[in-house]
């Protein structure tokens, strides 16, 4: 007995909608004449009804209505209905008689909007979700290609001191700031900015940083002078960021 109580409960269905909504200008709304058919009263009756209370209804939103093309015995003739919101339509069966069928009709539609809405909210949560996931991949590279660019500032740091320097340090804070200034246009960056960027602006730093890496590697290799590589790059970033412009999330974050 268990068993068959549990494989009806596993094969039973979700209910199918009543009505099916349309989307009006990104709002859900029911066609007049599906209410008609409910209540077993002509499209025109109920169109008739929606005139004489139409400033009652319009207090509740706009009143749209379209026109469709429907063969007649005679010909084609075009069809006027009404796209009511949520609150339209109850409106409209309060002007009926509360029989048994307009009471289960109320309760149908309410339903139905209700759905819409939470369809419509998980659709955005998931999304919002989606975003998240994507926001910390990019955040991750991002880590990768900074770590990558601090080994290459290491070897400048090694070259430089290795010549003499006894500031060579400051080359980590001075070339991440170049980049921060160059691409995002403030003069020094908040601490932990990188949190507050979104998804687009963190891939175009990862790109500038990994390019910074590279740039930072060959002028070691080839230059005598540790001062020139941190020259070089900045020329090349300048040129850079010409092309490709600074962005401006931050530009908010910074004022």
């Amino acid at each position: 007995m268990e068993n068959n109580l549990v494989q009806k409960i596993k094969n039973r269905k979700s209910p199918s909608p009543k009505f099916e909504l349309t989307i009006f200008e990104k709002e859900p709304r029911i066609d007049h004449r599906l209410i008609s058919g409910k209540l077993e009263v002509k499209p025109k009756a109920t169109s008739q009804l929606i005139k004489r209370h139409q400033k009652r209804l319009e207090k509740f939103g706009l009143l749209p209505f379209e026109m469709e093309a429907v063969e007649r015995n005679r010909g084609v003739k075009y069809e006027k209905y009404f796209l009511l919101n949520e609150s339209q339509s109850v409106f409209l069966l309060t002007l009926s008689r509360n029989t048994e069928k307009v009471m289960d009709l109320k309760e149908d539609l309410t339903r139905e909007f209700m759905l819409y809405r939470k369809q419509t909210l998980k659709k955005a949560r998931d999304a919002e979700r989606r975003g998240q996931i994507e926001w910390q991949q990019t955040r991750f590279e991002g880590i990768e290609d900074r770590l990558e660019l601090t080994d290459s500032i290491q070897r400048l740091v090694d070259l430089a001191q290795e010549s003499g320097s006894k500031n060579a340090d400051r080359y980590f804070e001075r070339i991440t700031q170049l980049i921060y200034r160059q691409l995002f246009g403030f003069k020094k960056a908040p601490s932990n900015f990188r949190d507050s960027l979104d998804k687009e602006s963190l891939k175009q730093l990862k790109m500038v940083e990994w390019k910074a890496s590279q740039w930072l590697t060959d002028a070691i290799e080839t230059c005598t002078d540790y001062h020139q590589p941190y020259k070089i790059i900045k020329g090349k970033l300048i040129a850079l960021v010409l092309v490709i412009g600074t962005l401006n999330p931050c530009l908010e974050i910074a004022a």
